[in-house]
């Protein structure tokens, strides 16, 4: 039993209750590698029992605070609805495939107890945003025939309603589900396992390396430990905890104010999402809908996911710099000097960090995943040799039997915490798929899309803005990848018909899903870090988002310059965009933190905005008078700092 409770730290309840958590998680994850690896199952299968043991873990993990009867009752009740009406899918798949409209009266009863319980379920992961866009696109189906004019429709009865959503490829059990049940789940599996082998640490380590001697360095270590471990996780929330719970004590350390190490932490948070290689589950999801292979979205991503990074990196360095804020190793020596009692932070050398244990759980298994990807098999089957060469790597570090057997041991965190990622999200996806299909019968996506379309009639700043608004609010309080597929289904058909390129019109949705975690009056990624620095919340989000101004412009970067995307390949046009893109960023960088040699007088400020929105857009003539003006500032502060260091030098 200890041995259970080691890998269970943190889960309440009964004995029996964690022996059965244990034993499901297990088989969970075991269930997922079979069929990434060894073979898959039909999609209906494989989702089905992908839904129903995800419902059942959340239901343990999850149970209803008050204590009592009823309560008990009510969670046996929904472990059992969302268990068997899972389980009758698998008995009668075949029935399902060859006549999914010849329901009877158990279907609809099973059908609708499998709704009730994913709702319930979404609340008790998420809380009540999802749970309650469910609830009102079932209401819009059900009595939307009701309202007059262009917003109303044709009546659906429930038994028709729930019939597609229970019985058919296109309801619970569609297209977004499946990819969640097949590519993402086993990233998350992926993901636990190069955090419980201890990549997580190398990101890190390598994180102090590269910043520790640099003005604000722990905000920078917050930047880069983020992107890291944020491409794994793909969930800004997940990863303020795990990298905010040292980088933002770091940043408290070195004077930082509470509400700007939390926000530092927030924003940085976010970009883990759209960082490649591997990025956020939405990604996949992204693939799929733009029928492109994964790599391609990869490499679509990697000019605007180091834009977007290059944004936060110049903010922080810039009030780094503006506030005489000290480095790691500034820091370090002062303690020394002054025989402070508090631990000196550890910066790593490159030959301790670049060990077998790096290389083996690390490095080596993402090289086999973009490889394996790359010579044309799935990205399951990928991911599922990364997972297994990630294992035996970190079992192999030594060949003493005592510390293999005690790694084995240890290695079975990997499929626990795979369990809990993949069950985490699993009321929450198969919400979303309700959305999604409830918006194609009813036809609201359609009408919304065409809403986003009249507007761009006038102008396409219009109808992106429009679009930008949409993703922004359907991601208050909810995951990047609902956020995501939500907004791609109403917002991206229109911003294509518009002529935007659908990768940029797909990545324009994304990126305002992803920066949602941030934006004010709901903003996940903020709460928690103001939670860990025991901060004010909304300060910690003015902050967050001003931190993070790049990400609100690079998106119209590339809606109107597709070439950032690398659609078309590189080329000295390309080349060009993307240097006069930097510089924009840099640009406003330095407006936002009014600083950029040293303190922005205000009309330096404005030039240098000035310059950031000529540099947007992808005309040479703006983008010359843009760099001009930007070059102007510089040159102008460079030589002033100097006269001003050789009066000084005088005096």
């Amino acid at each position: 039993m200890n041995f259970i409770n080691k890998h269970l730290e943190g889960v309440d309840g009964s004995n029996t209750r964690k022996i059965i958590i244990f034993t499901v998680a297990i088989l969970y994850t075991t269930f997922h590698l079979y069929t990434a690896g060894i073979k898959p199952f039909t999609s209906l299968i494989q989702t089905s029992v992908h839904i129903g043991f995800g419902l059942f873990l959340v239901y343990l993990l999850h149970p209803l605070k008050k204590k009592g009867v009823i309560s008990r009752v009510a969670d046996y009740f929904f472990i059992i609805a969302g268990f068997v009406s899972s389980a009758y899918v698998v008995i009668h798949y075949e029935r399902f495939i060859m006549d999914p409209f010849g329901y009877g009266s158990l279907d609809i009863f099973l059908g609708t107890l499998l709704i009730i319980a994913i709702i319930e379920g979404s609340r008790r992961t998420i809380g009540f945003t999802v749970p309650i866009l469910t609830i009102c696109m079932l209401l819009y189906t059900s009595f939307g025939h009701l309202i007059p004019g262009k917003w109303g429709h044709g009546k659906m009865e429930w038994d028709f309603i729930v019939s597609n959503l229970y019985m058919t490829g296109t309801g619970i059990y569609g297209q977004i589900v499946l990819i969640v049940a097949t590519v993402i789940a086993i990233f998350l599996i992926f993901g636990a396992s190069l955090e419980s082998t201890g990549a997580g640490n190398s990101f890190m380590g390598i994180a102090l390396k590269l910043t520790g001697k640099s003005a604000g360095g722990p905000a920078k270590v917050s930047v880069i430990s983020s992107a890291f471990f944020g491409s794994i996780s793909g969930n800004a929330a997940a990863n303020v905890a795990v990298t905010g719970s040292f980088t933002i004590p770091l940043m408290k350390k070195l004077k930082y104010p509470s509400p700007y190490a939390a926000a530092v932490e927030a924003s940085a948070s976010t970009l883990g999402q759209i960082m490649p290689p591997i990025m956020g589950a939405a990604a996949f999801i992204m693939a799929q809908f733009l029928m492109v292979s994964y790599l391609d979205i990869v490499v679509a991503a990697i000019i605007p996911a180091l834009l977007f990074t290059l944004g936060i990196f110049m903010t922080i360095h810039f009030d780094a710099k503006k506030k005489n804020l000290v480095s790691i190793e500034s820091l370090n020596q002062s303690q020394n000097n002054e025989n402070d009692m508090n631990q000196p932070i550890h910066i790593p050398s490159w030959r301790e960090l670049l060990t077998f244990n790096l290389f083996g759980t690390l490095v080596l298994p993402i090289i086999a995943l973009l490889y394996i990807i790359g010579e044309g098999y799935t990205v399951q089957l990928a991911c599922f040799y990364a997972v297994i060469i990630s294992w035996v790597s970190f079992i192999i570090q030594d060949f003493k039997f005592s510390r293999i057997k005690e790694r084995l041991a240890q290695s079975v965190t990997i499929l626990i915490s795979g369990a809990k990622a993949m069950a985490s999200i699993v009321p929450l996806v198969a919400c979303a798929q309700i959305i999604v299909s409830l918006l194609g019968k009813t036809g609201l996506g359609v009408k919304i899309g065409n809403m986003i379309v009249s507007l761009g009639a006038d102008s396409l700043l219009l109808s992106l803005f429009a679009a930008m608004g949409l993703a922004l609010i359907l991601g208050m309080g909810v995951p990047t990848t609902a956020a995501y597929v939500l907004g791609a289904s109403m917002a991206a058909p229109a911003l294509i018909e518009l002529g935007i390129p659908a990768v940029s019109a797909h990545f324009f949705v994304m990126y305002f899903s992803v920066v949602s975690a941030i934006t004010p009056p709901i903003c996940t990624g903020v709460f928690i870090a103001a939670g860990i620095a025991k901060s004010n919340w909304l300060k910690t989000a003015i902050i967050a988002v001003r931190l993070s101004f790049a990400a609100f412009i690079v998106p119209f970067i590339f809606a109107y310059n597709g070439s950032l995307l690398l659609v078309d390949g590189f080329n000295g046009e390309v080349f060009i965009h993307i240097a006069t893109a930097i510089v924009g960023v840099i640009s406003f960088c330095s407006m936002s933190a009014g600083y950029l040699i040293k303190i922005n007088k205000w009309y330096e400020s404005t030039l240098c905005g000035i310059a950031a929105i000529l540099m947007i857009v992808p005309v040479v003539a703006l983008s010359s008078i843009g760099f001009s003006l930007f070059l102007i500032v510089l040159i102008g502060q460079y030589f002033s700092n100097s006269f001003q260091k050789r009066v000084s030098e005088n005096i």
